[in-house]
């Protein structure tokens, strides 16, 4: 009884870890997707958390800024942001 149960879980298993991964590769292929749409646009992209700290930086916004992604990746948004429109963030 048990040597029949046994591969019948195994199989689960497997089935359950073989969702896992495609799902996750789905995942991975729309991050890279989105990525390259944000880093091909002319417009000025970037995504910053909710302390304001600046996570993410495309090439448009280096040329319209003139700051390099390693430069201000890290920072607070109130680098780029004028003082009159801080207020905007919260």
């Amino acid at each position: 009884m048990l040597a029949m149960i046994i591969p019948v879980i195994l199989l689960y298993i497997g089935s359950i870890w073989l969702v896992q991964l495609i799902e996750r590769k789905r995942g991975e292929e729309g991050r890279s997707q989105l990525s390259a749409i944000v880093e091909a646009s002319g417009d000025a992209i970037y995504a910053y958390d909710f302390d304001g700290t600046i996570l993410t930086w495309n090439r448009a916004a280096e040329e319209l800024y003139k700051i390099s992604a390693d430069q201000i990746i890290g920072r607070s948004c109130d680098t780029i942001v004028p003082l009159d429109r801080r207020a905007e963030l919260q």
